[in-house]
């Protein structure tokens, strides 16, 4: 995981809270005013400034220089009337920049808060786009393909206007789909309404040293009562049609086109390689 460094003037308060918003989305990362932040091993920088204070901020970056190097940067400002310093002391660097105007800190807890998560979620878009020491797509696929295969049970979250809910549930995996089977419930509510769904699976914890978990995107549909996915997913838990028949009640079958995967594993790290690996799974046909 690549870790950020979000800097902001000393005494900017509304700039610290914004900053301090930050570092939840963009995680792991490191929140520090300028007379206290030090670059150590920060892989990705953002700067955070409101008015008045651009030239503090610019100036730390400046003096950091030599150590940030080419480490590609974001930059939040915040009302700032002049944005001349840090536009031409990040340059090329800056991968990403947005203005919230006027703000405050109390203004940044209320009504401009959304405003302010969509600039961090905009951030660490373009922060991961570019992860170095990636495993090639075919082999990062077939790990994440044994992952599911040695395991059976996830938890699936759903959401809707209705609100959130997140169950335990068998799975079976099969060509980049999950293929899940259930008697009903609340989940197909919102199934109903947001297909969008998100799916976890993970080892327990045992240590830092030990981490494995996988969490999947994707795309949920319903299966048709008499389609041949059904009566497929039926046969894989060991129930013929005829047993079908006898059940006290109805089985509803639920396909997940999975769209990406986060595979994050301490394994990867003992090989040189990021700990958290990003796969895209191709468009279903």
């Amino acid at each position: 995981m690549r870790t950020t460094l979000i800097v902001h003037a000393a005494d900017d308060r509304a700039a610290a809270r914004a900053a301090s918003i930050l570092g939840l989305v963009l995680g792991p990362a490191i929140v520090a005013p300028t007379d206290q932040a030090e670059v150590t091993h920060a892989e990705f920088l953002v700067l955070v400034a409101s008015a008045g204070w651009e030239p503090e901020v610019a100036g730390w970056s400046i003096g950091h220089r030599g150590v940030l190097g080419d480490v590609p940067a974001g930059v939040l400002w915040l009302d700032a009337e002049d944005r001349d310093h840090l536009e031409h002391e990040i340059g090329a660097r800056a991968v990403h920049q947005a203005l919230i105007a006027p703000a405050s800190a109390d203004r940044l807890e209320t009504v401009l808060r959304e405003e302010l998560v969509d600039a961090a979620l905009a951030m660490k878009a373009r922060r991961d786009a570019d992860v170095p020491a990636q495993l090639p797509s075919s082999a990062l696929r077939e790990r994440i393909e044994a992952f599911l295969a040695a395991h059976n049970t996830c938890a699936l979250a759903v959401a809707s206007s209705h609100g959130v809910r997140v169950v335990p549930i068998e799975y079976r995996y099969h060509a980049g789909s999950l293929y899940l089977l259930s008697e009903g419930g609340e989940k197909f509510a919102h199934l109903l309404l947001a297909p969008e769904v998100s799916v976890c699976i993970f080892e327990p914890y045992r240590g830092w040293a030990n981490l494995a978990g996988l969490q999947l995107q994707g795309r949920a549909r319903l299966l048709d009562d008499d389609s041949v996915e059904l009566e497929r997913l039926l046969e894989w838990e060991g129930i013929t049609p005829l047993q079908r028949t006898q059940l006290p009640v109805a089985l509803h079958g639920i396909r997940i086109d999975l769209r990406s995967a986060d595979f994050l594993s301490s394994a990867f790290r003992a090989q040189g390689l990021e700990v958290r690996q990003r796969y895209r799974f191709p468009e279903a046909g």
